[in-house]
């Protein structure tokens, strides 16, 4: 209805009617465009919200406000009074590249800043495989400098692949990542990026093998030889004391750490956690080493917030002092429906159990 000549055409948006007409994605780009202005109309949002422009923040305020990622990032860029903007993106089969459907600018934007209308198969956009996953990265676009936060939603009806969308700034005038753990939406037995990584997950002192359940389950379908490897180590029961840490290779450049800081498993009677602080600040140690050794960075999920139920920020502070104070690139996956961990201060005593 929003088409002036919707009575002389039928348009079908799903996959069962797709006819294969070359301009079906011009449709689906205005009807998103629609419905983020239906659903985020002027005044649903208070400008404050918009100061803050890093991806994971704003993704959490997805379901505060009930929209799509598409429609809350449009919102923002019309709010916000830094210099950015918000495009959309999807993959171009035959070549791989990725064609810029459209980009709405900022007040303060610059009008030069994505005239492109492809971005190459290597740019940030390609670590976005699923949709949900999100990646940010500094590169050169346009013969600009510019900071990109990308994540992936779903794909247009009939089409294979996920569309992209974004926030780009000038990197001179964007906030910079913050040398720390780097949050990222994702799967953390897929990470993101080039160079050797190493992945790394808790187990507990009194299985032989990994758990049944959540990120141990995941890893062992993507890496069995690593999984039986690990219980031949874990054999010695010498071997899986509490701060030990056993790596294997999974293949080039990438390792699977697991390291021995849980006391038992299951669920505890007086609802304690099963995570020994000082055993993982003991394996995060060994960690830093193995990760420079081997140049590599280490990826993870929000380790120890799982069954072991151990607040993130006691997690986050030892992850900071024993792998990024040391030069050792951490970055966290956390599940395209999952919240975001909690990064509050906490002014409690952090006790080493």
């Amino acid at each position: 209805m929003l088409f002036s000549d919707h009575g002389d055409q039928v348009r079908y948006r799903d996959e069962a009617h797709h006819v294969g007409r070359s301009d079906d994605w011009q449709l689906e780009v205005l009807c998103n465009v629609a419905a983020a202005e239906f659903l985020m109309p002027v005044g649903a949002f208070a400008p404050a919200r918009a100061s803050d422009l890093s991806l994971p923040h704003l993704l959490d305020l997805r379901s505060v406000f009930r929209v799509s990622t598409e429609a809350l990032l449009r919102r923002v860029v019309k709010l916000t009074s830094e210099p950015v903007s918000v495009f959309a993106a999807a993959r171009v089969v035959d070549t791989e590249d990725f064609r810029i459907d459209y980009v709405v600018r900022s007040r303060a934007a610059k009008a030069g800043l994505l005239k492109t209308k492809r971005l190459p198969a290597d740019s940030v956009l390609a670590e976005c495989r699923a949709v949900g996953a999100s990646a940010s990265r500094t590169e050169d676009w346009d013969d600009e400098h510019v900071f990109a936060q990308v994540v992936a939603v779903p794909p247009y009806p009939g089409y294979r692949f996920p569309r992209v969308v974004g926030l780009v700034q000038p990197a001179d005038s964007a906030v910079p990542p913050v040398e720390g753990i780097q949050l990222q939406r994702g799967d953390a037995t897929r990470p993101g990026g080039s160079g050797a990584q190493i992945i790394t997950h808790l187990v507990n002192d009194r299985a032989r093998s990994w758990g049944p359940h959540g990120f141990a389950a995941a890893l062992r379908a993507a890496f069995p030889e690593v999984e039986i490897e690990y219980s031949e180590w874990a054999l010695d029961p010498q071997q899986r004391q509490l701060g030990e840490v056993h790596i294997s290779s999974a293949g080039a450049n990438k390792w699977v750490a697991s390291l021995v800081v849980q006391s038992g498993y299951g669920e505890r009677a007086d609802g304690q956690s099963r995570l020994r602080l000082a055993a993982l600040e003991r394996c995060l140690a060994q960690l830093a080493r193995l990760a420079a050794d081997l140049n590599a960075s280490v990826h993870m999920p929000p380790i120890g917030t799982g069954q072991a139920a151990t607040p993130w920020r006691y997690v986050r502070d030892l992850i900071l002092e024993e792998l990024v104070d040391r030069g050792i690139s951490v970055t966290v996956y956390v599940l395209p429906e999952a919240s975001m961990p909690q990064e509050e201060i906490s002014h409690d005593q952090l006790v080493l159990l």
